[in-house]
Formats: structure tokens, sequence, C-alpha cells
């Protein structure tokens, strides 16, 4: 790995541009593995709070049937696992097991090497200048969305 790379920057450059909001649609995201790696990354950035299997199709988008599906598959691999809330038995607790969350350290680690390199690439005042007007656009659609209107 270049030495000369900026992963601190690379790393809040992802952050902000995420923060426009949650994955919206797994099944077109990521063809190759329907999504469970997004899955995966989205159970790691909550870090440690209870995700409910509902939740995760609410936040993709996607069908309860669709996540309990690629849920299957992800405990099958041993990187996520399903529990029943002690709270309400009728609810599904996800949880990366320590196997997924070490390979989400491992995807994430990757992505913001692979950023840092794109930043190079393009130069880091032209992705500040993207940075700045993701900002703004966030904070426009913040505004705009208080009320709950659709625009």
């Amino acid at each position: 790995m270049d030495k000369n790379l900026d992963l601190e920057y690379a790393d809040r450059f992802l952050s902000e541009f995420y923060s426009l909001g949650p994955f919206k649609d797994v099944k077109r995201a990521n063809r190759n593995n329907e999504g469970l790696g997004l899955i995966v990354g989205y159970l790691y950035d909550q870090n440690g709070k209870v995700v409910y299997a509902g939740d995760l199709a609410k936040v993709s988008g996607v069908s309860t049937a669709r996540i309990a599906a690629a849920l299957k598959k992800l405990e099958g691999l041993g990187l996520v696992q399903r529990v029943m809330s002690e709270k309400d038995c009728r609810k599904t607790v996800v949880r990366l097991t320590p196997l997924g969350r070490k390979r989400a350290e491992e995807k994430r680690k990757e992505f913001v090497e692979y950023t840092a390199k794109v930043i190079e690439k393009v130069g880091k005042e032209d992705m500040e200048t993207l940075l700045r007007i993701l900002c703004s656009v966030k904070h426009a659609m913040s505004e705009l969305n208080k009320g709950d209107r659709c625009v």
C-alpha cells in the first residue's frame, strides 16, 4: 500500500458520502453477492446496536422475505447470527459473528484504500469541492424533508 495515501480523509469522505442515506436497493447495489456484503457492512456500521431483521428490510427497500433469504445465506457462511428478541419474541435480532466483524473490517479497509487512490487520481481539491457540495445537498434534503414532504 502506498504510504502517501490519505486514509483518514478517504474514511471521512466515505462517511459523508454514505450519510446521504442508508442503502436503498440491496439487490441492485451488489448483483454479485445479492447485497450480502451491504448487509454485513450495515450491521458493522451499527456498532453493536440492536438491529432487527425487519429494520434491514426497511432501510434496504426490499421485502422481509428477501432479507430472510439473505440472512440465511449469511448465517450459513458464519457471518451473522439470528436470535429471538428477548423483548418481543416475534422479532429476530441480527448480529455479526466475530468472523462477520473481521470480514467487514477487512472490506472496509480495502474500500478506504481504494477510495484514497481515487482521491489521489482526482485530486484532493476537487474531492473537497465534491464533498462540500454533497454536504450542501444533504443539508438541503434534510431541510426539505423536515415536514416529511415529498418533493
